[in-house]
């Protein structure tokens, strides 16, 4: 509740005026779209970086692929060349000894030369133990040594027969002659075996040697920052070059591998990391480049700064630009205001204010027909103001021959025959007590105050009629009044009752043998009061009521039927039904009238609950 009692009075402080919500509006309209401008451009700028970085790492594990292919196409090419050197010596050996060996010298040296040639760390050939230069220890093998390869047995070398493979050979133990330093290496390795047909067992095996360190070397060289990983993997996700070396031989990711084994080359993120990879045609291993997304920010940081400096810098613009319209454009509204303010405070100059309008101005705004209009409605007000005030005295009239039309000259003349005739006859106290109640009737009438009176006094006044009728008319005639508990605190037009009671016994007792009863309900309807007045007197015609009920549909006051009309006339302006007084026939005999009017309760009787 804090909060908001505290964003309300913020608000309140700071869009009060019409120039701050103008200013508001600008900065909102502007301010609003440049910053999502802003964040928009940012994520493209930020792609399109991005999507160039990919693109220069793409064109470098390229390039990689392209030297690492040719370096495997060499060792490749060498494999064909070396396999025909042996055929002569191998598969088709001379009978002789000396021509052997004169045939091994030449095939050595040529691979000699070829390993120089290729620039190889190492071709081993693995010939069967029968021939004589098979322990030879440098270049040539006996097969029996292939456990030296991790080869358990010929099995496993008959699956690639006279098929090229690629290996990573780890842990190779190589003679003192070749490898002087005593310790064991890691080998990028190619090597095809050959096994003649009908044969169980491989009649050579050929080796060719590239130093692991070789590639990581060519990985480092493709890279442009040290936090910027590449690596080799083969087919199973083994890592085969890597510039951590204890990572080598080891299995990549899952994911990872899964990734690359389904991305047919897209670039794809896992974690905080990109990926960019490329398959090497002739081995069939993965290029893989590891790229930190650290890195994209921190070459993307400079695009950044200068797109923030740029946004801040219209920002400020706005705001500027946004204090100065709006300014300009609030000092016609001030205007406006000052004047219409004043004459709120000072009435004697309502008329004779007038706004300030530049004539000189050829092209009017909206703030200019602003004011010829409000200098048109002063003139408009100046003009009718006296026909207002002689509309006004006229009203005042009115309303007091109104007033004075609530007596009934024949009412009073009869009353006053009435009390003639009891003085005549002797009857003292009925003249006393109708003179009495004549007094009482016309002090309530006459008494000043509002339109409203409460709903007991109207009661009380209806009752004082109801009783002088009673002594005037000769026929007996009784009335019940019914009504709901607490309703007669609410308020009704004064000297609605008397009226429509008048025509009750005027109609009523024509003719009637039996005595007249007259019954008033009073009940709550919903959010209003329903009055009912109810008499089983012989009533009149349906002609009748129809001709009664087209006066009463207008509330225009009629010359015919001036009681009803008066009092439906007043009525209408508390009641939201037309005719506000509804009349019907009952049967066999008698007349129903009700209206309806809203519930209202006086100020003083309101206030006093409260007080309780």
């Amino acid at each position: 509740m804090r909060l908001y009692f505290y964003l309300k009075k913020l608000c309140q402080r700071y869009f009060i005026s019409f120039q701050k919500k103008l200013l508001w509006s600008f900065l909102l309209t502007s301010i609003i779209p440049l910053i999502s401008l802003s964040v928009l451009s940012y994520f493209l700028s930020y792609n399109i970086a991005k999507n160039k970085i990919f693109d220069s790492i793409s064109y470098s594990s390229n390039q990689l692929n392209v030297i690492l292919s040719n370096r495997f196409e060499q060792m490749k090419n060498a494999s064909s060349l070396i396999q025909n050197y042996l055929y002569p010596l191998v598969i088709q050996p001379p009978q002789k000894l000396s021509d052997q060996l004169e045939s091994y010298s030449s095939v050595r040296n040529n691979i000699i030369y070829l390993k120089e040639a290729y620039l190889l760390d190492n071709i081993t050939i693995y010939i069967k133990p029968q021939f004589l230069f098979s322990d030879e220890g440098i270049t040539f093998f006996s097969t029996n040594d292939l456990y030296k390869r991790g080869i358990i047995n010929d099995q496993q070398l008959s699956i690639s027969t006279n098929k090229l493979e690629w290996i990573l050979s780890e842990n190779i133990n190589e003679p003192f002659v070749v490898n002087q330093s005593y310790q064991n290496k890691r080998y990028l390795s190619c090597f095809i075996t050959y096994q003649k047909k009908d044969t169980k067992t491989i009649d050579y095996a050929i080796f060719l040697d590239l130093d692991v360190k070789e590639v990581n070397q060519l990985l480092d060289e493709s890279t442009t920052d040290s936090s910027i990983n590449s690596f080799l993997i083969d087919q199973n996700g083994i890592i085969l070059a890597h510039n951590n070396s204890r990572l080598i031989g080891q299995p990549i990711e899952k994911k990872i591998f899964n990734k690359i084994a389904t991305m047919n080359e897209q670039p794809f993120k896992i974690k905080d990391n990109q990926y960019v990879f490329k398959r090497n045609e002739i081995t069939g291993w993965y290029i893989v480049t590891e790229v930190p997304t650290s890195y994209i920010v921190k070459n993307t940081i400079v695009l950044i700064s200068i797109l923030i400096s740029a946004v801040i810098l219209v920002i400020i613009i706005s705001i500027v630009s946004s204090l100065f319209i709006s300014k300009e454009l609030s000092k016609k509204i001030r205007t406006i205001a000052k004047t219409i303010k004043s004459i709120s405070l000072d009435n004697n100059n309502l008329i004779s204010v007038k706004l300030p309008i530049d004539k000189k101005k050829d092209f009017k705004d909206e703030f200019d027909s602003l004011a010829i209009t409000f200098n048109n409605m002063t003139e408009s007000i100046n003009t009718n103001f006296t026909a207002i005030l002689n509309f006004k005295i006229q009203e005042e009239k009115m309303k007091y021959q109104l007033e004075q039309s609530k007596i009934n000259p024949h009412f009073l003349y009869n009353m006053l025959d009435s009390i003639k005739t009891c003085q005549t006859l002797g009857r003292i106290d009925d003249a006393n007590k109708m003179i009495s109640q004549l007094a009482q009737f016309y002090r309530m009438i006459l008494k000043k105050g509002d339109e409203l009176v409460l709903i007991k006094d109207e009661l009380e006044i209806a009752q004082v009629y109801l009783q002088l009728e009673k002594l005037n008319k000769s026929m007996e005639f009784h009335w019940m009044i019914e009504k709901e508990e607490g309703i007669e605190n609410f308020l009704i037009p004064k000297f609605v009752l008397q009226p429509i009671l008048e025509n009750c016994i005027h109609h009523g007792i024509k003719n009637v043998n039996t005595p007249l009863s007259i019954q008033i309900s009073i009940t709550y309807k919903n959010d209003a009061i329903q009055f009912t007045i109810q008499d089983n007197g012989r009533g009149i015609t349906d002609e009748k009521i129809e001709t009664i009920n087209q006066v009463l549909n207008n509330t225009a006051l009629r010359t015919n039927h001036f009681g009803l009309s008066n009092v439906n006339s007043r009525l209408s302006l508390y009641s939201s039904e037309n005719p506000t007084i509804q009349i019907s026939r009952l049967h066999p005999q008698g007349t129903l009238v009700s209206f309806t009017i809203h519930q209202m309760i006086s100020e003083e009787l309101f206030f006093e609950e409260l007080g309780g």
